[in-house]
């Protein structure tokens, strides 16, 4: 049990990870790892004067289970009177939209959830509980891709604002420290898939290399670690130098490189200058391989005109384009493709509809009192139920009150400047089960069938009807249901 504290308590020290007064966001999962963290840092928060806000994200995969994984690190929290901030984001529909394998979609929404709690909450710091065992791992994977120095160094303890204070310690000790706290942690299910290849090598290859090769094989690899880390920031140091000396001109979205001074340089030095020039640009480096880099030195060398596009990353594409005996790295706006998605509503009920942020409130029967400015009020009578939620279309049109016709979707969103890379997420309610017509393109325009705001003013129509009412999803705990 003390072990684990020891590690921690050395290691914050070692790296200077927190200071007297910083407000600490911890991801916490609920499994093992970050269920220690938390419990660990509560434990240590008065003497080292620091707030703690624990954050978990709830990635849309693995149905009541990860439901459960919620609850739990909201009770875990609140036993620990440690404020919590739970958020539901689909990261499927996120998965589909930007091509990604499931792993690297979630571990992109859980960053961007934790730093954007962080700036909400005043945060200097994000603490994660990556191990002594996830580095062995991620090493070894980036080995198996064929990885330079910067792989084989693994991650680092510190990545302002990311922290690791489980830096040093093992998976065994997390373990006993649950025990001995009585945490009882959750259980990923998915850790048990050997279709992933960490879980493959952490149950089978790792234990193999141990029996056969070296008992102390984790040591290996991190001894291996930290001596290939001294060299890579040694060189990346003398590229970042480089960069700077063969920059014809450099703005926030640009940079030009001169491509005859790049191919002078040594070959070490030719794809770390590269890559740190793109990072610069795109922000990370993720899914620009060896092969990609070659091609654009390969390009430089010869002088040959050509441009090569970088995977899309969110609304925005970055461009290398050799020409002229310049090198030029941009940005600029990406054309984004929505995965089509559709959802019935239930009625009554509440459904939510996950790619456009909010939830539909349905109900039936009269209602006195009405707001008009976030409800959709439609006789019963007029409608065709089930009514269907979905992505637009092209082609669709809708019926505004008072027009006298029918409009174009795509010119509504022209007219109400609508970005085209937003206009999957904006929820279409169709009624007859997505057969019929369109009663609303929620937010923009309702269907000339829906109640006026004026006559809901003078009271409640007579007959039954059908109220719908937007909110959108917020970052309370999920229910069981």
């Amino acid at each position: 049990m003390d072990s684990l504290l020891d590690s921690v308590k050395t290691t914050v020290a070692r790296y200077a990870m927190f200071a007297p007064g910083q407000t600490v966001v911890v991801g916490v999962s609920g499994g093992p790892d970050s269920t220690a963290l938390l419990h660990a840092l509560a434990g240590l928060r008065v003497a080292w004067r620091m707030s703690l806000v624990a954050a978990h994200l709830h990635h849309g995969f693995r149905g009541e289970e990860a439901d459960a994984d919620a609850r739990y690190v909201a009770e875990l929290a609140e036993r620990l009177e440690i404020p919590c901030r739970i958020e539901r984001i689909n990261v499927p529909a996120a998965r589909c939209r930007l091509h990604l394998s499931a792993q690297e979609a979630a571990r992109r929404a859980r960053h961007d959830f934790l730093r954007r709690v962080a700036g909400e909450v005043g945060a200097e710091r994000i603490a994660l509980g990556h191990t002594r065992d996830d580095r062995i791992e991620t090493i070894l994977l980036n080995l198996f891709r064929g990885t330079g120095l910067e792989g084989l160094a693994g991650f680092p303890p510190v990545s302002l604002p990311i922290v690791r204070p489980l830096y040093a310690v093992s998976r065994a000790e997390v373990e006993a420290y649950c025990q001995a706290h009585d945490l009882q942690p959750r259980r990923d299910s998915s850790n048990l898939n050997l279709d992933y290849r960490r879980n493959r090598l952490r149950t089978e290859l790792l234990p193999y290399l141990a029996t056969y090769f070296n008992v102390k094989v984790g040591d290996a690899v991190l001894r291996m670690a930290g001596l290939v880390s001294a060299d890579n920031e040694f060189l990346e140091e003398r590229a970042a130098e480089a960069l700077e000396l063969i920059s014809l001109a450099r703005s926030a979205a640009e940079i030009t490189l001169d491509a005859t001074k790049l191919q002078a340089l040594p070959p070490a030095l030719q794809r770390r200058v590269l890559r740190q020039a793109v990072a610069r640009i795109r922000g990370h480096l993720q899914e620009i391989g060896f092969d990609l880099l070659e091609r654009v030195l390969e390009a430089a060398i010869e002088g040959e005109t050509r441009q090569i596009d970088l995977p899309a990353d969110g609304v925005e594409s970055v461009h290398l384009r050799v020409d002229a005996g310049a090198l030029r790295i941009y940005r600029e706006a990406a054309s984004v493709e929505w995965c089509p998605w559709q959802r019935m509503l239930e009625i009554p009920g509440r459904t939510e509809i996950v790619p456009a942020g909010i939830a539909v409130m349905a109900k039936i029967g009269p209602e006195n009192g009405l707001e008009p400015e976030d409800r959709l009020v439609f006789r019963l009578e007029s409608l065709t139920l089930p009514i269907l939620a979905r992505s637009w279309r092209p082609g669709d049109r809708i019926r505004p009150r008072g027009l006298g016709g029918s409009k174009k979707l795509q010119d509504l969103f022209t007219d109400r400047k609508v970005p085209a890379a937003e206009r999957g997420r904006v929820p279409i309610l169709v009624d007859a089960g997505g057969e019929g017509r369109i009663l609303a393109v929620v937010g923009l325009q309702a269907d000339e069938t829906a109640l006026p705001a004026r006559s809901l003013r003078a009271g409640a129509p007579a007959g039954e009807l059908l109220v719908l009412r937007t909110e959108k999803l917020g970052c309370d705990p999920p229910s069981a249901g």
